[in-house]
């Protein structure tokens, strides 16, 4: 077990430095370019893709902290794995997706991130769940756990769309990529397809993880129901099978 630790520590540590290394140094060099070599950039939405460069760079290295932040301050443990999987989404996003261009060059590599993300935020909204009933002796309604980890997932993607808009109004950037790569704007349905594809599939995610979660409830196994038992020993699914044990401490708990 030991063992099994220090190897998952790790690999936290590794992921977490490798990750914050290519947004910090991408950052600098983009700085770099705006600040001191402005006239080799050619047009305006080049420099626009800069600057959404730098600001994406510049909140992954703030962001990467936050299975940290909500470890201390909201005291809910979160899993390796998941840790791993939001440091990856980040990379993808944020140095593959903008610096690298994957956006543009690397088909629907969009809509894998948005799956991921979604997929990522129902498993969120099951442990913000479990959170709420943390050390009381409580019935679990599936139905009511699913309803919520499925909303909570959806709020997370409209709110991200939100947050797109909202840069791409004030900053002049195109995160919602309403233009192509060259800076010509899209027309009509084409200029929506971006913003509505990521709804969609944000909604898919958001109800693969949030069935998981309810299968995993109403059989007693599977990540979600050792997280709930990692948090409330005393908590009792209802409708679901009485004769099986609740298992004891959960990997879950781990970092």
């Amino acid at each position: 077990m030991k063992q099994n630790n220090k190897t998952k520590d790790l690999v936290l540590t590794i992921s977490y430095i490798t990750v914050l290394a290519f947004h910090a140094v991408s950052a600098l060099c983009i700085a770099f370019k705006l600040i001191f070599m402005s006239d080799s950039i050619e047009t305006e939405m080049q420099r626009s893709n800069l600057k959404l460069m730098l600001l994406q760079c510049v909140l992954a290295c703030i962001v990467i902290h936050a299975p940290l932040f909500i470890k201390k301050v909201f005291k809910m443990q979160i899993p390796a794995f998941l840790c791993i999987a939001f440091w990856f989404f980040l990379f993808g996003s944020v140095f593959l997706g903008e610096v690298a261009k994957f956006y543009y060059t690397v088909p629907h590599w969009d809509t894998f991130l948005h799956l991921l993300s979604s997929l990522m935020t129902g498993l969120l909204g099951y442990m913000v769940f479990a959170m709420l009933f943390k050390g009381k002796d409580s019935q679990i309604s599936p139905t009511a756990a699913i309803m919520f980890a499925l909303c909570f997932s959806v709020a997370i993607g409209a709110i991200w769309e939100i947050y797109e808009f909202t840069c791409d109004g004030l900053l002049g950037l195109n995160m919602q990529k309403f233009a192509f790569e060259d800076g010509v704007e899209k027309v009509g349905r084409l200029a929506l397809l971006d913003t509505m594809k990521d709804i969609i599939i944000d909604t898919v995610g958001a109800v693969l993880s949030s069935v998981y979660g309810y299968v995993s409830l109403k059989s007693k196994h599977g990540f979600v129901y050792e997280y709930f038992c990692s948090q409330n020993e005393n908590f009792h699914v209802t409708g679901a099978p009485a004769n099986q044990p609740q298992p004891v401490q959960s990997e879950a708990q781990s970092r």
